[in-house]
């Protein structure tokens, strides 16, 4: 075989290949989990974490879980169904200022703000605050959630979707003036 026949074997074959192979796009959505929280009732908790989701998608459905760990065990997960409406497109904006339709999270209506982002570009942030609960205190000493655990979305940031806290026991009820005043009484 000639090289310039076999040049253009390749040339083509390599044109085919780009046309054929498929286009990924640019993430078009972030989901961090940005707070974690324990709310007491007895010597049980509930477990509240904040999920900030940042689209600068025109439309599209996800249902990312969030996952709940006490001592590193999974105690369980909660499916969030996010659909992204039509939006404002902020990235035409210099300063990220248009504001952002709403989005629905987890059967809610969120209402957004038009932010940078840590890249390139703006896009609309929501926040929902997901719970879980209640768990028995046994003495665990962390709380971990995750969202998107499984890695099923591609996202803008992938580095912001764990949060974990140190659990540091039941809380104590606070002593009444009542109560401090028998603390101290003379017998």
């Amino acid at each position: 075989m000639r090289p310039k026949f076999a040049l253009r074997i390749l040339a083509a074959f390599l044109i085919v290949a780009a046309i054929l192979s498929p286009r990924t796009s640019p993430a078009a959505i972030d989901f961090a989990v940005t707070d974690l929280y324990l709310i007491w009732e007895d010597d049980s908790f509930n477990i509240y974490a904040e999920l900030v989701v940042q689209s600068a998608a025109e439309s599209d459905t996800y249902t990312p879980e969030m996952s709940y760990y006490l001592d590193g065990a999974f105690v369980g997960s909660n499916p969030i169904p996010i659909e992204v409406i039509e939006q404002i497109d902020c990235e035409q904006s210099q300063d990220c200022s248009p504001a952002c339709d709403p989005i629905i999270i987890g059967y809610q209506i969120s209402f957004g703000s038009c932010l940078a982002f840590a890249g390139d570009g703006c896009g609309c942030a929501y926040a929902y605050v997901d719970n879980s609960g209640p768990y028995p205190y046994t003495g665990q000493g962390t709380c971990t959630a995750v969202i998107d655990s499984d890695a099923v979305y591609t996202e803008m940031d992938e580095e912001n979707n764990v949060q974990m806290i140190e659990i540091s026991g039941v809380p104590v009820e606070p002593l009444s003036w009542t109560m401090m005043k028998a603390l101290y009484r003379a017998e």
